[in-house]
C-alpha cells in the first residue's frame, strides 16, 4: 500500500510505502502522483522502511527510463528511507544515473536525517536547527 501526505507547512510530500509493493505499483503510482503537483519544483520524502520489495536489475533500467521522462519537466528532490541492505545495493546503482539530472535523491536510514537532508535548502530549515 502506498499513501501520501502534503506538509503545507514545510512544503514537502510524505510518501509511505507500507507492505509488499511491486515495481509496477510503484511507477503507476509515481505517474499518477507527478501527473497530480502542479508545481515545477517538488521535495518529497518516501519512507520504504516498512515495505518490501521486489527488484531486479530489468525492474531497474525500467526505472531508469521513466525517470528520464520526469527530467524533462520537473526538478524533485528526494529522499528515500529504507533500510534492506537489497534495496540499498539497488537505490544506489539507480542514484548514479540521476546525478546529471534535475533529480537529487539521498539516502537514509532515519526520517529525521531525511527531512533535515530535504529541507536544508528551501528555507523552511537551517542547519543547527534541532525541530523538524
Amino acid at each position: 500500500m502506498i499513501n501520501y501526505l502534503y506538509n503545507e507547512a514545510l512544503d514537502y510530500y510524505d510518501i509511505r510505502v507500507y507492505g509488499h509493493s511491486t515495481v509496477n505499483e510503484i511507477i503507476t503510482y509515481t505517474n499518477n502522483f507527478i501527473k497530480k503537483i502542479k508545481s515545477a519544483n517538488i521535495r518529497i520524502n518516501a519512507d520504504f522502511s516498512k515495505s518490501r520489495i521486489n527488484l531486479s536489475l530489468e525492474d531497474l533500467n525500467c526505472l531508469r527510463e521513466k525517470i528520464k521522462v520526469y527530467n524533462q519537466d520537473i526538478d524533485i528532490r528526494a529522499s528515500i528511507i529504507q533500510q534492506d541492505p537489497m534495496l540499498t545495493a539497488y537505490t544506489i546503482l539507480f542514484l548514479e544515473n540521476c546525478i546529471k539530472s534535475k533529480i537529487c535523491i539521498h539516502l537514509f536510514s532515519t526520517h529525521e536525517a531525511a527531512i533535515k537532508w530535504l529541507l536544508i535548502n528551501s528555507g523552511k530549515i537551517n542547519i543547527n536547527s534541532e525541530a523538524i
